[in-house]
């Protein structure tokens, strides 16, 4: 058997890639910080639940147009436009979000929240997906997700821990200065015009062949939609727990910030250890039985949080949580890269992402009614069950593509 490097000897792929990792986790550092404590700062200056739902909902409206824009732009811009906007230019929100108490201009920051922090995704997504051979993409893309959680589990802790000793402000603004001093380090860095910059070079490496014939047929119609269905359906989880697992901890648990920044910063750990290992399973096994699966856990993660009375319950279903989200997450976006064809990777998890963006809307706008006038139970439960239908979708309405295992066992 001839072992194969995981990132192809590519001259000036292993800086880019570097670079691509470090902006995009500066950027999901920032919004780790901004989880835990954005939802308690607004409760703490007197903005109710139903408010701060409608707040996080425009910030989905806002990134699901971002989302769709950049998904369309970075195939045709160079890749330096999105990834600056989803730093220095989230950076420049932070700092905002320090300075204003204000209902409307709060509207308006999380609107511009929404739109600077998503140019990081679709680009660093379809960078991944653009220069990984398909038997070994669901790995990398485990890889990068775990980078990602790292930057995610820093912010969380550090912000908690900030805010304990110095105020949501400082953090803000020290979360701010950070952003903008590692995006100074990391833009140089990225010389990649396109996705498709490596192109040329990519075809003559093993396995490449494969996957560029099994993307080159005509698109499956069906499957790109049950993904999208599945996508909306997973992230309404994801929009009620973003915003109302800090509420919980705050207003019903009486946690401290660093106790919350803590149990993100635990949860986020979960994610890191067990998001390569399976990817590397999906890649051998295939993709659709893990998204079912992870799907399952995470559903039964968030309605387990309706009973949590303690720290340490809520600690074992975040827990739980993260580790059904290390499931599914690399398998979903790996199936949505070995579908799409060539020169359209930009495209196709920017349209993924819309989907996401969906059900964030709905997951915060609903769960805000649903906790002011039932309380937090009924916001949990309406919050985990869509995730089981999600995981039939997965099993029935997806079809088994030969990029899941076709040169799995070279």
């Amino acid at each position: 058997m001839r072992s194969e490097p995981l990132i192809p000897n590519i001259p000036g792929l292993r800086r880019d890639l570097l670079a691509m990792g470090l902006l995009a986790t500066t950027s999901t550092f920032a919004m780790g910080l901004l989880t835990p404590i954005l939802p308690m700062h607004l409760d703490a200056i007197g903005i109710d639940a139903r408010t701060i739902g409608l707040l996080f909902s425009v910030a989905a409206v806002a990134t699901a147009i971002g989302e769709f824009s950049w998904g369309w732009a970075i195939d045709r811009v160079h890749l330096r436009l999105p990834m600056a906007v989803g730093t220095a230019g989230l950076a420049c929100v932070l700092l905002a979000f320090a300075c204003t108490r204000s209902v409307p201009l709060l509207f308006t920051l999380f609107f511009l929240r929404g739109v600077t922090f998503v140019g990081t995704v679709p680009a660093s997504r379809g960078f991944v997906g653009s220069t990984m051979a398909a038997h070994q993409k669901a790995l990398f893309l485990a890889l990068y997700t775990t980078t990602l959680g790292i930057g995610r589990t820093l912010g969380s802790f550090s912000g908690g821990l900030i805010a304990k000793e110095w105020g949501y402000v400082a953090a803000f603004i020290a979360c701010s200065a950070i952003v903008l001093g590692i995006s100074a380090i990391g833009l140089p860095l990225l010389r990649a015009s396109r996705l498709t910059h490596y192109a040329y070079q990519m075809v003559s490496l093993p396995g490449w062949q494969v996957q560029h014939q099994a993307r080159s047929g005509p698109a499956d119609t069906a499957s790109y939609k049950a993904q999208g269905l599945i996508a909306m359906l997973t992230f309404v989880p994801v929009g009620v727990a973003l915003t109302f697992i800090p509420l919980l901890a705050k207003k019903v648990l009486l946690l401290q910030p660093s106790d919350v920044g803590m149990i993100f910063a635990i949860s986020g750990l979960v994610s890191i250890f067990f998001t390569v290992p399976m990817g590397r399973l999906s890649d051998r096994y295939g993709r659709r039985p893990f998204m079912a699966t992870g799907l399952a856990i995470v559903g039964a993660s968030l309605i387990g949080m309706s009973f949590a009375g303690n720290a340490q319950t809520l600690l074992l279903f975040m827990m739980l949580n993260a580790f059904g989200t290390a499931i599914f997450s690399p398998s979903a976006v790996a199936l949505l890269s070995d579908s799409a064809p060539p020169g359209k990777q930009g495209v196709a998890m920017g349209l993924y992402g819309l989907c996401e963006d969906v059900g964030i809307i709905v997951g915060p706008a609903i769960g805000g009614v649903l906790w002011e006038g039932l309380g937090p139970a009924p916001t949990f439960w309406f919050g985990g069950t869509p995730t089981f239908l999600a995981a039939v979708i997965a099993l029935t309405a997806i079809r088994r593509r030969a990029p899941e295992t076709a040169i799995a066992t070279r």
